[in-house]
């Protein structure tokens, strides 16, 4: 399996670094918010005058990073499917192959859909399953930014409390599983 991959981990890796440009895109946007609101509107940095030139100054910053963000989440998501979608094709064409090397009297016993079908089925779970995977593998790393970031914006509030609250969301968002009260498993 590692020969297909390996062709175009490039795109992979192009893939997972758009996705970290998008996250980072949405998480810088919350210190903005808080600037407009404590700079701008209270103007607590500037005598308590508030600072429409900052406010629009910054508003127009955050627009341009949801642009970015937008694009990097695009761009992600070509990637991704450009590297599965050819680990797929590849995968496809080498069932295919070897289906065409069996001799007649081989043929003859199987059927021709009973051979070709299951190769295209499972080259479709495939890259199906590329694309969930290079997309979790990213996402499940991530988190830990938004608490990095959760308790940088958080600096006025107590620390503790900023990172219990992020760490979990994070729980309840990645799916690990929790025993409950009477012992039984299930899953956030």
């Amino acid at each position: 399996m590692w020969n297909y991959i390996r062709k175009y981990l490039f795109f992979a890796i192009i893939a997972g670094l758009f996705m970290i440009g998008e996250v980072m895109m949405d998480l810088v946007q919350p210190g903005f918010m808080s600037r407009i609101v404590d700079d701008g509107v209270l103007g607590l940095s500037n005598g308590g005058s508030a600072d429409l030139h900052l406010i629009w100054m910054l508003g127009l910053q955050m627009i341009g990073l949801v642009l970015v963000g937008g694009l990097c989440g695009s761009l992600n998501n070509v990637f991704v499917h450009i590297s599965s979608q050819n680990i797929g094709n590849e995968i496809r064409k080498d069932c295919f192959g070897r289906i065409m090397d069996f001799s007649f009297p081989q043929m003859d016993r199987f059927g021709a859909g009973s051979q070709f079908m299951p190769s295209v089925v499972f080259s479709g779970i495939f890259v199906k399953t590329a694309c969930i995977m290079m997309r979790s593998g990213c996402s499940l790393r991530l988190p830990a930014a938004g608490i990095t970031m959760s308790a940088h914006i958080c600096h006025l509030m107590k620390f503790r409390f900023c990172l219990a609250a992020s760490a979990g969301k994070l729980l309840m968002e990645s799916g690990i599983s929790h025993v409950v009260g009477d012992g039984r498993r299930f899953t956030a």
